[in-house]
């Protein structure tokens, strides 16, 4: 799952949980659905009608059923475990630069065995390149649902297998 954007607050109300969808809809487009709990962020009226108003459906987990939501559950456990846990915050400045550090260190450099061990930001790119070889275009976008490919697993098995594609590592220039 990629860190696209960490909110870092006191706490959040309605209006600034809506404020990051939007800003996660016009980097990404509308999704198909969103996975939440049934937090009063999630489940109050304004936010239903605002996903109901934009096609998106909501999928609510169950209450204490984190597996869920693994994805988003072993995200929040590694930013507890690595950022959270580590550092004592002076300030809400502080934390925010502290929590996007992480957040960029997070896409950039930290590996996932689902993804044959690349990391988030080299796997999007190599999708990318995938995409642009199979669909023949340089617009494809690996955020946006097209031409009926609707996971990034389905992406990957239109890959013919003697493509070859050239990822750069980018942990070695950061």
């Amino acid at each position: 799952m990629n860190a696209s954007a960490l909110t870092v607050a006191r706490s959040l109300k309605v209006h600034e949980i809506l404020a990051a969808l939007k800003r996660a809809i016009a980097e990404r487009g509308i999704p198909g659905h969103i996975r939440s709990d049934n937090g009063p962020e999630f489940i109050a009226g304004i936010t239903r009608q605002y996903l109901s108003g934009n096609g998106i459906k909501t999928l609510y987990i169950e209450p204490e059923s984190p597996w869920q939501n693994s994805h988003v559950e072993s995200l929040h456990n590694r930013l507890r475990d690595e950022c959270l846990n580590q550092e004592w915050f002076l300030s809400l400045a502080e934390a925010r630069v502290v929590i996007e550090n992480w957040r960029k260190k997070y896409n950039r450099i930290h590996t996932h065995s689902h993804l044959g061990f690349l990391s988030l930001n080299m796997f999007a790119k190599y999708l990318q390149q995938a995409k642009q070889t199979v669909l023949g275009s340089g617009q494809a976008s690996m955020l946006k649902v097209q031409e009926g490919v609707t996971t990034m697993e389905e992406s990957i098995s239109t890959v013919p297998a003697d493509m070859e594609l050239s990822i750069e590592d980018e942990s070695k220039s950061s």
